[in-house]
C-alpha cells in the first residue's frame, strides 16, 4: 500500500500553529494521510543572495521525508484547507508535480525576471519558456527526490530563492507539471479576488502569503 504525507514546515513560534495543524489533521484522517512538521533546521549553508539562513529553505527536507513516503502533499504552515478538500493524490498523476502557477496576472513580470535569472546563474533550460510556481503548495513522489538538491551550485538567488531553485530543478530534470487550478492555492498575489471571504470559502486550499494576509489569517481563525 502506498504511503501519503501531508508536510508543513512551521521553525520557531506561531500563536496559529496549533489551529492549522489541527486543521490539516483533519484532513489526513479523512484520506488515511499521515501527518509531518518539519520544526528543525537540517541545513547549514547561506543563500546566495543574503547572508542570512532563510527558514524557506528547510522545505527540501521533504526530499528527505520521499525516503519514507511514496507520495507527499506540501504545504506552507501559512495556509488552511477545507474539510472537503479531494484526496489530491488521485488528482495528480503520480509522476507529475502537482502545483498552481502564478507567472499570470500583472505581477507575471517578476516571475518572468526571475525564470530568467535563474537560468543566467545555474544554466540555460531550452525547455523552460513559461510557467512559474508558487512553491507553497506541491505534490511531489519518490521519484522526485532530484528536485531537492542542497548543493551550493544547485541554488538560484534572487526574490524567492527557495521557489525559483525548486522551478529550476523540476525543467532541469524534465519532470512532467501538472497544473492545478488555483484553488488548490488561492493567495492574494495572483488571485484579484482574495480579499473576499466567499471567494476564499470557495477555494480548497488558501494561502496567507504576506503580511497583510496574516492578519485575515487570524479572523479567520477567529484569533484576537
Amino acid at each position: 500500500m502506498k504511503r501519503h504525507a501531508l508536510v508543513t514546515l512551521q521553525i520557531g513560534e506561531s500563536k496559529f500553529f496549533n489551529l492549522v495543524n489541527e486543521n490539516f489533521r483533519k484532513v489526513c484522517e479523512k484520506h488515511n494521510w499521515s501527518f509531518e512538521v518539519i520544526n528543525k533546521r537540517a541545513y547549514r549553508f547561506l543563500p546566495v543572495r543574503k547572508r542570512i539562513r532563510r527558514i524557506q529553505f528547510e522545505k527540501f527536507q521533504v526530499g528527505e521525508l520521499l525516503k519514507k513516503y511514496d507520495r507527499i502533499l506540501y504545504l506552507d504552515s501559512d495556509i488552511l484547507i477545507r474539510n472537503d478538500l479531494p484526496d489530491i493524490f488521485k488528482i495528480v498523476p503520480e509522476d507529475s508535480i502537482g502545483c498552481v502557477m502564478e507567472d499570470i496576472g500583472p505581477l507575471k513580470w517578476k516571475r518572468d525576471e526571475e525564470r530568467l535569472r535563474a537560468q543566467k546563474r545555474l544554466g540555460q533550460l531550452p525547455n523552460w519558456k513559461e510557467g512559474y510556481f508558487n512553491s507553497g503548495v506541491f505534490v511531489v513522489s519518490k521519484i522526485h527526490r532530484r528536485i531537492f538538491s542542497t548543493r551550493w551550485s544547485s541554488l538560484a538567488g534572487g526574490r524567492w530563492a527557495d521557489q525559483t531553485t525548486l522551478n529550476y530543478q523540476v525543467h532541469a530534470h524534465k519532470f512532467s507539471v501538472y497544473p492545478l487550478p488555483k484553488e488548490f492555492n488561492y493567495h492574494p498575489e495572483v488571485c484579484a479576488e482574495w480579499q473576499k471571504e466567499d471567494n476564499r470559502r470557495n477555494s480548497y486550499i488558501v494561502h496567507y502569503a504576506g503580511s497583510e494576509a496574516k492578519k485575515t489569517m487570524h479572523k479567520d481563525l477567529k484569533i484576537s
